[in-house]
């Protein structure tokens, strides 16, 4: 039985001593998973503490231990890497305007209130806003909300401890190559068609805003037919909109016909990105050939290290695929296995980048008043009883003369926790989330026809789960 050595800190990251380890291993996943397992001769080891591995890289990582489960000889200890602790500080408000990722992340895991342990840098040049507000600052990095980095900048994670980088990609491609009975000893080839998007259904603006739809409805990939049946989503693009300056006072979209030109361009450039396949990986089993006498001289090619190109032959074929995701024995220092295949976002992440400029339209909407005069009355009723109700009520005056109020809980509503919204004569929205410096995650509501709305409401946004909310009322034009 091979055994090794694995050492121990206290929760503190203060150094114990060694643990004679039967078994060791690490698992990363690029943006997931980066865990540990191992059996270790039994000895008293805390919750919360930190035993440190060798890892693909040749580095030390530690890992923060949950459960202890101790035996009569062993113990067993699982572990999150050191960057979990990131989950457990929260950023209360913090916001970034225009900025290139580059700027963001530095600040990003040092925003907390009081994590300061993390340092690291992004190559990332793409500019975008951002805005966190209670929110603990793993989520906020890696979070499947449209606010969190990964869905507003991309990038994929290097974790080093305490040192955390945001790179556009991991890894190269450097040849690397594993061949049945030379060093492969299994292939498992995999598809994934569940996230599949072979027919969209786009939508804009016009020029008061009034959601527009193509003549043709909808636009079908041209592998439609691979698929049983069509798999189809809604996309908003909220900022084509017919006949409306930009911040640089340019009319983009000057007719509707130059509207539906740029509507089916990205339809299409979301086809040609891959949305209409399934995506393709394979989980790969082989001898590392770097550890064998016989291919010692050939050591420096076969480094493989998360995200490197990997071509696996097998059967008459061979699957080329990048290394999303691996099994390390951290005992004997090789790989148990590696998975192979596309570092893609789920279709929420993937039409991210339209949501969230809908959802920052939205915003803007609610902040500077563009609702119809019609609210303006029956906003003037609701104030006039709104204390008899236990409310508070803040007013804010618009160019055109209309008013918006908002009722809340408390006298100031900066400090409000829960805060209703009338659009317009008889719909209603309300949160319990707070003000959120100016734009409230409405979570529940209601149309001008009684139509309720729970849940599919998000941070004042629009997305393709609630736009059409039935086939007759669209509650997103009202707000």
């Amino acid at each position: 039985m091979t055994m090794g050595h694995v050492m121990l800190y206290t929760p503190a990251d203060e150094r114990v001593g060694p643990l004679t380890a039967i078994s060791a291993s690490i698992t990363q996943e690029i943006n997931g998973e980066y865990t540990c397992s191992v059996i270790a001769l039994r000895q008293n080891v805390l919750h919360g503490s930190i035993i440190e591995l060798k890892d693909a890289n040749g580095k030390r990582q530690k890992f923060r231990v949950s459960c202890p489960e101790e035996t009569l000889d062993h113990i067993r200890l699982e572990g999150e890497h050191i960057t979990c602790d990131l989950r457990e500080d929260m950023i209360v408000d913090r916001g970034w305007e225009d900025r290139p990722g580059s700027y963001v992340w530095p600040q990003l895991l040092q925003a907390g209130i009081s994590e300061t342990r993390f340092t690291g840098a992004s190559n990332i040049e793409t500019i975008n806003s951002m805005k966190i507000v209670r929110k603990n600052i793993l989520a906020a990095i890696l979070g499947s909300a449209d606010n969190s980095f990964l869905n507003r900048f991309g990038g994929e994670m290097q974790r080093d401890n305490y040192q955390v980088n945001m790179l556009q990609r991991l890894g190269s491609d450097r040849g690397y190559r594993v061949q049945y009975r030379v060093n492969l000893t299994g292939l498992e080839v995999y598809e994934d068609a569940s996230e599949i998007v072979n027919r969209v259904i786009p939508t804009c603006l016009n020029d008061v805003d009034g959601v527009v739809r193509l003549p043709e409805i909808y636009i079908d990939s041209t592998r439609i037919a691979q698929t049983p049946i069509p798999h189809v989503r809604h996309i908003h693009f909220g900022d084509i909109r017919v006949g409306v300056e930009d911040d640089d006072g340019i009319v983009q979209y000057p007719t509707l016909a130059s509207a539906y030109t740029e509507m089916r361009n990205r339809v299409q450039a979301l086809y040609t990105s891959g949305a209409d396949m399934p995506q393709v990986g394979a989980v790969v089993r082989f001898v590392d050939l770097s550890k064998t006498d016989q291919y010692a001289d050939y050591a420096d090619l076969l480094d493989l290290e998360l995200g490197d190109t990997v071509r696996a032959d097998y059967d008459g074929r061979t699957v080329t695929q990048r290394m999303v995701a691996y099994s390390w024995d951290a005992i004997r220092q090789e790989y148990s296995n590696i998975t192979l295949g596309f570092v893609q976002p789920s279709e929420a992440a993937l039409l991210a980048r339209y949501s969230t400029v809908v959802q920052q339209e939205t915003h803007e909407s609610v902040r500077n008043g563009m609702i119809r005069p019609l609210v303006k009355n029956i906003n003037e009723l609701n104030e006039s009883v709104v204390n008899a109700v236990g409310m508070f009520a803040t007013r804010f005056v618009n160019p055109d003369g209309s008013v918006r109020i908002y009722y809340h809980d408390q006298p100031v509503l900066e400090n409000s926790q829960i805060i209703e919204y009338y659009p317009e004569p008889g719909s209603r929205v309300w949160t319990d989330q707070g003000w959120q410096g100016g734009s409230p995650a409405w979570q529940y509501g209601y149309s001008n026809r009684g139509l309720l709305v729970m849940r599919l409401i998000a941070t004042v946004g629009l997305n393709a789960e609630w736009v059409w909310v039935s086939e007759n009322e669209n509650l997103a034009t009202h707000l």
